[in-house]
């Protein structure tokens, strides 16, 4: 069994009145995978979950902005604009998740996903 951590911190400009740091830790069973996406198309491209029936971790980085459909237990799909998202949803994992590029450009995807054991 793998361990998914996210780590980090935010920190505000020089007056210090914003600090957080954040460290993330899920227990994976199957591991964590990682896959690498070309969008060609402006078409949604729904991600192969890969066997996997709940993702409670997502870890996304993109050359070009995108558009992440996530759909989860508890219902219908959100969209997220980003080009760089982490996130954890241990009570309520996502069941689907789809891609949609900025028309007309091509866009590589990098995620890495992971299933709470």
């Amino acid at each position: 069994m793998s361990t998914l951590a996210i780590q980090g911190s935010v920190v505000d400009l020089p007056s210090g009145t914003i600090h957080r740091s954040f460290d993330d830790r899920v227990p994976c069973s199957p591991d964590p995978s990682e896959r690498v996406i070309s969008l060609t198309s402006d078409a949604a491209f729904a991600v192969n979950l890969d066997g996997l029936t709940e993702v409670h971790v997502i870890s996304l980085e993109s050359d070009r902005p995108v558009t992440v459909l996530l759909t989860s237990t508890a219902g219908t799909a959100q969209a997220l604009p980003v080009e760089s998202t982490r996130i954890v949803s241990r009570a309520v994992p996502f069941t689907a998740i789809s891609l949609v590029r900025v028309a007309g450009q091509a866009t590589t995807v990098r995620l890495i996903l992971g299933q709470s054991s």
